[in-house]
């Protein structure tokens, strides 16, 4: 989106980061997870949780937990 000039808002990011996830893409969705984070919009938890039940989703604990305890910070 970024190379054609559109700037993403937080619903943006959080749907595509949610359709990424729902699909077992989370390399992708921590890409834009990323992206989010570096354009300064304020993370809600809703995005966190989001990715937190993707990777339990997928047997991924140990990233699960990290991101918990990156929402608890």
């Amino acid at each position: 989106m970024l190379c054609r000039g559109v700037v993403p808002d937080l619903v943006s990011f959080s749907s595509l980061i949610a359709v990424f996830s729902r699909n077992k893409y989370l390399d992708q969705a921590l890409v834009y997870f990323g992206d989010m984070k570096k354009s300064g919009l304020v993370l809600e938890n809703v995005i966190h949780t989001i990715l937190k039940n993707g990777f339990c989703k997928n047997c991924n604990m140990l990233e699960a937990l990290k991101i918990r305890d990156e929402m608890l910070d």
